[in-house]
């Protein structure tokens, strides 16, 4: 018999130690290096805003990202804290309910695990000035602007165009508000009132009418036809991007870390800048026509009433709503979820998963629907304008235009 070479006894030595200790010289390829757990997040503060609270923290050598644990209660940890993962700073949590505490930590991810928690930051969103509420702003066709302080007294604003307006936004100190069926229209506004035309850097040569405007708290970005998508810091000087999609762009929202576009053929994009744009798989064909962020869950309103789902919008499920009508507008209360559609339509969930029909006492079709100042309002066909305190029982208002309403937003100006 031939004896064993040593080569064979120190492989097979080398072999047992591996699953055990690692005896050096083995080998390099068997060989480890870890690398140690981050260290916890400093420079943590918590910002209030209207609805809203923005969490900000310094960067921290060797991690690869970060998650958020808030909670109502002081004392927030990884174990009792509700999470939101995989964010940066700064990172706005929307959704919140004005005069309410909201406490918060922050940790530090990489490929070693995840760092002890930061030290406890609080903040309590309210209107400027304390009070619940200032001024909602919506917008229609035939360059309608309407505005109310209550929701319920409603004043027509002239806003020096004729075509339709489609989307809006307020930034903190002034409102953007886009449209225009073939040529694209933005407009600025520092009171909702006074409003001045700008130039979106487009052309006239093409379709090229915008959908959809979003503020992610340093940049306003707006997306339309044809996948067409403008970035602006200031809502004056608007410049094109690529979007990688010749689909409509029905709008777009901020969700905290990035920018979510959505569209026709059940389009999706998400961009960390609104510059750089990947294309996720929805898995529907059908048309996106309304998208919102509740702090950890994106749920997305389709023209063929279902509804889809998503963490982080790449991973996306179809939920059942309960309902065929399109649905166009969805919202999130803090509690619940709203979605406004065709016909009247208003549907409620707590989770984005179980949805409940609602009476809206209307067969109008209503298009969008936002929560702020303790209220639900919903927009739509021939000057539609309905409230609720809870989503379940509404009331219509007299918005004073027979024009119909495509979006409406909340500003503390």
């Amino acid at each position: 018999m031939t004896p064993l070479s040593k080569d064979f006894y120190w492989l097979l030595i080398c072999s047992f130690l591996f699953l055990g200790l690692l005896l050096p010289g083995c080998g390099d390829t068997l060989g480890t290096t870890d690398e140690p757990q981050p260290e916890a997040p400093a420079g943590v503060s918590a910002t209030p805003g209207n609805g809203q609270a923005t969490i900000r923290w310094n960067d921290v050598s060797g991690a690869t990202s970060y998650n958020i644990y808030w909670s109502n209660t002081s004392g927030v940890t990884k174990t009792n804290g509700t999470n939101i993962s995989k964010v940066t700073s700064p990172y706005i949590h929307t959704g919140l309910t004005n005069g309410t505490t909201y406490y918060y930590i922050v940790t530090a991810v990489n490929a070693d695990g995840e760092s002890v928690e930061s030290a406890q930051v609080s903040a309590s969103p309210e209107a400027a000035g304390g009070s619940t509420g200032s001024q909602f702003v919506a917008v229609g066709a035939s360059g309608a602007v309407i505005t109310t302080p209550d929701g319920v007294n409603w004043a027509s604003q002239s806003s020096g165009i004729s075509d339709f307006i489609l989307g809006i936004v307020w930034s903190g100190s002034q409102y953007v508000a886009v449209g225009g069926l073939i040529y694209a229209d933005v407009i600025t506004s520092p009171d909702g009132v006074t409003w001045t035309s700008r130039d979106p850097g487009l052309g006239t040569s093409e379709a090229n009418g915008l959908r959809g405007v979003a503020w992610s708290g340093s940049q306003f970005v707006a997306a339309g036809g044809f996948g067409k998508i403008i970035i602006s810091p200031d809502g004056i000087t608007w410049t094109a991007q690529i979007s990688g999609t010749s689909n409509w762009l029905n709008g777009l929202v901020w969700a905290g870390n990035q920018f979510v576009a959505f569209g026709s053929s059940g389009t999706i994009l998400i961009s960390p800048d609104g510059v750089n744009w990947a294309t996720q798989a929805s898995g529907t064909s059908y048309s996106i026509l309304g998208v919102t962020w509740s702090g950890n869950q994106l749920v997305a309103a389709l023209n063929s009433g279902a509804i889809i789902t998503s963490p982080d919008g790449v991973t996306w499920t179809t939920q059942v709503s309960g309902t065929t009508n399109s649905l166009s507008g969805v919202t999130w209360s803090g509690d619940k979820f709203v979605a406004v559609g065709s016909s009247g339509t208003i549907i409620t969930s707590p989770d984005g998963v179980t949805w409940t029909t609602q009476a809206s006492g209307t067969s109008n079709s209503l298009v969008e629907v936002i929560w702020a100042d303790g209220q639900f309002i919903a927009v739509g066909e021939s000057g539609t304008v309905l409230t609720s305190p809870d989503g379940v029982t509404w009331t219509s208002q007299n918005s004073e235009t027979s024009n119909s309403l495509y979006d409406v937003i909340w500003s503390d100006p």
